[in-house]
């Protein structure tokens, strides 16, 4: 069964203050640096010691997730699931869910189903209503 692509063209940015702030400890940032500099094993040395795993990138309001589903990191995103704080529903600076981005700067559309359907189990269990026509019959 193939998965229904979500497109975001004119999605809103996050707000400040939400999941994915950019603030964190210095271990946050400096794993977040680690992510983006493609230094995953440091990344992952230090994954146990991160506050908000959720932690963006100011410049584009992506997350460790987003860099690990734009670069299929395997072994990255294997760690980053493993966290129960581990946020499906952030978006970036252009409204972009990690699943949107798995799908088109990763090219990687079994990551990309993968992580809709996360996000979708987050949005039920969380009730947050994330798309238009969700939990409508």
């Amino acid at each position: 069964m193939t998965k229904k692509k979500r497109h975001f063209a004119g999605a809103p940015p996050q707000k400040e203050g939400q999941l994915g702030q950019d603030t964190g400890t210095n271990v946050d940032l400096q794993f977040l640096k680690h992510v983006i500099e493609r230094r995953y094993q440091d990344a992952v040395s230090v994954i146990d010691q991160v506050k908000n795993i959720n932690i963006a990138d100011p410049k584009t309001g992506r997350t460790a997730l987003h860099y690990a589903a734009a670069r299929s990191a395997e072994g990255l995103l294997v760690r980053l699931q493993a966290r129960n704080d581990l946020d499906y529903l952030v978006r970036d600076s252009e409204g972009k869910f990690p699943s949107d981005i798995a799908w088109v700067v990763g090219r990687n559309e079994d990551l990309g189903a993968e992580l809709m359907e996360k996000e979708q189990q987050q949005s039920q269990r969380t009730g947050q209503k994330v798309w238009p026509d969700q939990f409508e019959p």
